[in-house]
């Protein structure tokens, strides 16, 4: 069960630096409850929604993300280099049997992945192109 209570007291700190440049951000973080999940047609997120996802193979997305990376790296695409160093480093400080969850928050100015591992207390934020 996702707590969305814990989640953005931890979300608000690490997303500090981006509240700052979006208020929109800040403003959806701070809310009692998560705005309703919206997508367009193709499955990209509407601004002003939020999606909560349990990511329930840890060791598989830490696979994928790892080709992605080498793929990246070799193209010479270094922000997705740079978002997935963040990402499996966070990956890699939690066990293959922790709760994940994915929170990916769409505003009118950019999307941001929050992962969450609720026991840990432990959360990531980094901006993304969706």
């Amino acid at each position: 069960m996702f707590d969305w209570s814990a989640f953005r007291s931890l979300a608000l700190a690490a997303g500090a630096a981006h509240c700052k440049d979006d208020a929109n951000l800040s403003r959806l973080l701070a809310a009692d409850s998560p705005a309703k999940e919206q997508t367009d047609e193709i499955g990209r997120p509407m601004p002003e929604s939020v999606g909560i996802h349990q990511m329930t193979d840890i060791e598989n997305l830490k696979r994928a993300l790892r080709i992605r990376r080498g793929i990246a790296h070799d193209e010479g695409n270094t922000s997705y280099v740079s978002y997935s160093d963040v990402v499996l480093s966070f990956l890699d400080s939690i066990s293959a049997g922790e709760v994940l969850f994915a929170v990916l928050i769409a505003t009118k100015k950019a999307s941001y992945e929050f992962l969450f591992a609720p026991q840990l207390k432990k959360t990531t934020a980094e901006k993304v192109t969706v």
